[in-house]
């Protein structure tokens, strides 16, 4: 339920039990109906007056709270492009292929990505940095260990797999909020 809606039903509540209260007080064999009505019309005036001041502030909230739903997103976004464009320059090993400079490019995308994640949760963050360290870990093997087709390609078929685990699970980061 949202904040805007707790908070009306709250006040349907508080409205319905000063109307018991009032009747209760107000009303007796002795009096008239008039003084219920006077009483109960205050109670209304004032929970109005509470309507009018809280209404605004929650339309404030709800407001943030679309523009900060809106920068998640774009966040999202950014991370799971970047993060395919970083498995894509990885995938040429498959190839035995290698091009050190679009690496290190798409290294500094990662590291300028990285300052996104601020706005995301503990969990998200992890699995950002563990897709991005095995990236980082797969580069740096492949320069000091792999310098022929045949190597880089053998090396690539044991990394892959759980490179893309990794890669998937930063493509559907929205779903560990």
């Amino acid at each position: 339920m949202s904040k805007r809606l707790k908070y009306f039903v709250l006040i349907e509540v508080i409205a319905v039990v000063l109307s018991l209260l009032a009747a209760a007080f107000v009303c007796s064999p002795t009096r008239d109906m008039k003084d219920y009505f006077t009483a109960a019309g205050s109670i209304l005036g004032v929970i109005t007056l509470i309507n009018g001041l809280v209404t605004p502030i929650l339309a404030r909230e709800d407001d943030k709270t679309i523009r900060e739903r809106s920068e998640l997103r774009k966040t999202y976004q950014e991370l799971s492009k970047v993060g395919h464009g970083y498995y894509g320059a990885l995938a040429v090993l498959q190839t035995g292929d290698w091009d050190e400079d679009k690496i290190a490019n798409f290294e500094s995308q990662m590291q300028t990505a990285g300052g996104l994640t601020m706005h995301l949760n503990d969990a998200q963050q992890k699995i950002w940095w563990a897709f991005s360290q095995e990236g980082v870990n797969i580069a740096d093997e492949v320069k000091a260990s792999f310098h022929d087709k045949a190597s880089r390609i053998q090396f690539w078929k044991s990394k892959a797999g759980d490179f893309a685990t990794k890669l998937e699970r930063v493509s559907s980061l929205s779903k560990f909020e």
